[in-house]
């Protein structure tokens, strides 16, 4: 009687923690849809010899670095503020990432993320599972766009 006690136990404590999960993760998907992704204030089209000094990879994308770390060449910069929603299992949170122009502080372009970590039935095993805005397929694109254009 005690192993499926036990067992019992078991499969009810995986169940929870899958519903917890996938509750979080409606709830995620409802805000991503609601307010997440990418809003472009201003478009901007950068110079040949702009996207080199802001050293553009093979991929078009050029260095954006935060405010702190920030280094003279670089024409913006950005910051982020990150809001908890959820401090226990699962942690979610919501970030908002602000891309500045350097030489006046304009903002270009404004993304904003939400984010799911753990929830998951505690094994002492792997990582915990994760799931945000960027992980679903509609929202792809929209995280995608950028503020300027080589």
């Amino acid at each position: 009687m005690l192993p499926f006690i036990i067992l019992a136990f078991i499969i009810a404590s995986y169940l929870l923690h899958e519903f917890n999960k996938s509750r979080w993760d409606g709830k995620i998907k409802r805000l991503c849809a609601k307010d997440g992704g990418t809003i472009i204030v201003e478009y901007e089209n950068l110079s040949k010899a702009a996207l080199e000094r802001n050293k553009v990879n093979k991929y078009g994308n050029i260095r954006i670095s935060s405010k702190s770390t920030t280094e003279s060449w670089q024409d913006y910069y950005h910051e982020s503020h990150t809001e908890v929603i959820n401090k226990f299992d699962p942690y979610v949170w919501r970030t908002v990432y602000k891309t500045y122009r350097k030489r006046d502080g304009n903002v270009m372009q404004k993304t904003v993320y939400y984010s799911r970590r753990g929830g998951d039935m505690p094994t002492g095993i792997g990582h915990d599972s994760s799931f945000s805005c960027s992980d679903m397929p509609e929202l792809k694109k929209e995280y995608d766009k950028s503020f300027y254009k080589p």
